[in-house]
């Protein structure tokens, strides 16, 4: 009797402990935002690179962590790699890392609206966002939203993207893309997927103010990933709907990892850290990765990776945008040069320049114009990038300013309006500098 109440009491004992754990779920979610191309490892700029990321998935996996591994839009855009495969390059490589899903950022359209069709169809993992629309009123992406099943776990994911996209991107080929509003879209899906969903989060590329904005207008969101206002943040920050919202800077600068605890019979998140990776915390590389990077490589032009010049010091941004400007006026024969500050991304690394830092700090490809605009006119940070350095301005002289069509499209944030002409050269602003650089290897300020 003894013998069978002990056996009685030893199955009540585990039915009720695997009961226990079958109600405790964990789970890992690893991401990355505006990675703009930077997928090789770089000590030079920080840069973990792709094959570091997949290794470090894969090993988590390997030890039976269940893992997730996110983009928060702009995988695109920013390094030779990126704009010499117009992007299929890099959408293949983080397939090949092991991207469960991605949402489209605002450099997505850099190509225009339609070629996010061939970002659709080189990324082997769903791109989601419910509030980008074509001209012809079709989602631009794979889907508004996406539910993995991991661990037991319905995880949905709702791709977003900044209503601001239009002013972000150039005007060409991009006419009659539009936006629905960031909150009216979610109040309509995170209902829905509240009642499917174990986990809802959000997948954006929205900025860090607008992402704690948005997430405290709207309930029952766990958790944002985010993107665009490369943010490098410390810590989560949670809204006053309870959302936790975290970024991973820039440039694969960082991997975000989110390590948390859902309790199924609670149908809540009962534990959540956060931290962020650095190149240096992570080891081992992925041979396939390397193997697809090279690859790619190897279709490049050469002379990408040819020194052209020298730097007695390391140039800021701020100070690399100068001498472009200085580049652009001489070679426009203008009164100004003149870059908007988001056109400059890199900073002059010392001693040796390389043609791909200028292809990295310099990845659009916009070209030369010249603006004509009367003293009086001129505003906007250009004015102000003016008065710092002292220059005195006549209000009845018109001025000549080289810039970038990207300025040049809608002037007057930039430059100030009405401008009297707009005359758009035949040649890059990259090609510029790069040739100025090669005429005078020794840069100065």
């Amino acid at each position: 009797m003894t013998k069978k109440l002990s056996l009685c009491l030893f199955a009540v004992i585990m039915i009720l402990g695997i009961g226990l754990n079958a109600a405790i779920k964990e789970l890992v979610i690893l991401h990355t935002n505006d990675v703009h191309g930077h997928v090789l490892n770089d000590e030079k700029r920080g840069s973990i690179g792709m094959a570091k990321i997949s290794y470090y998935a894969k090993n988590l996996k390997a030890e039976g962590h269940s893992v997730l591994l996110l983009n928060a839009g702009d995988a695109v855009t920013g390094t030779p790699l990126s704009e010499f495969t117009e992007g299929i390059a890099i959408y293949d490589i983080m397939s090949k890392a092991g991207y469960d899903a991605g949402t489209l950022g605002n450099h997505e359209y850099d190509l225009g609206w339609e070629h996010i069709h061939t970002h659709l169809s080189a990324a082997k993992f769903p791109l989601v966002c419910a509030n980008a629309y074509t001209p012809e009123d079709a989602l631009q992406a794979d889907g508004k939203y996406v539910i993995k099943n991991v661990n037991g776990l319905k995880v949905g994911i709702i791709g977003l993207l900044t209503c601001d996209t239009p002013n972000h991107i150039i005007h060409k080929n991009n006419e009659g893309v539009w936006f629905s509003d960031e909150v009216k879209t979610l109040n309509e899906l995170v209902p829905k997927l509240r009642k499917k969903c174990d986990i809802v989060m959000l997948l954006t590329h929205n900025g860090y103010d607008e992402d704690v904005r948005i997430a405290g207008e709207v309930k029952n969101v766990d958790i944002v990933v985010g993107g665009h206002s490369h943010t490098d943040l410390n810590k989560p920050t949670i809204t006053v709907t309870g959302a936790r919202v975290v970024q991973a800077h820039e440039f694969s600068k960082a991997l975000g990892e989110i390590n948390l605890t859902y309790d199924t019979e609670k149908k809540d998140i009962i534990k959540f850290s956060w931290k962020k990776l650095r190149d240096a915390d992570l080891e081992g590389s992925d041979d396939v990765i390397e193997r697809a990077i090279n690859l790619w490589k190897s279709k490049l032009p050469a002379e990408i990776y040819s020194v052209i010049g020298q730097v007695p010091r390391e140039y800021s941004r701020a100070e690399f945008k100068e001498i472009i400007e200085n580049y652009l006026a001489e070679e426009a024969t203008t009164d100004f040069g003149y870059m908007n500050q988001g056109g400059v991304r890199d900073k002059l690394y010392y001693p040796e320049v390389l043609e791909r830092d200028i292809w990295i700090a310099l990845p659009f490809d916009n070209q030369l114009s010249i603006i004509s605009i009367k003293g009086k006119n001129i505003g906007g940070d250009m004015k102000k990038d003016l008065t710092e350095r002292g220059v005195e301005i006549d209000p009845e002289k018109v001025y000549t300013v080289a810039t970038n069509t990207f300025v040049s499209q809608a002037p007057k944030a930039e430059m100030g309006e009405p401008v009297e002409k707009v005359e758009v050269m035949n040649k890059k602003i990259r090609d510029v500098v790069i040739d100025s650089i090669r005429a005078n290897p020794n840069i100065v300020l």
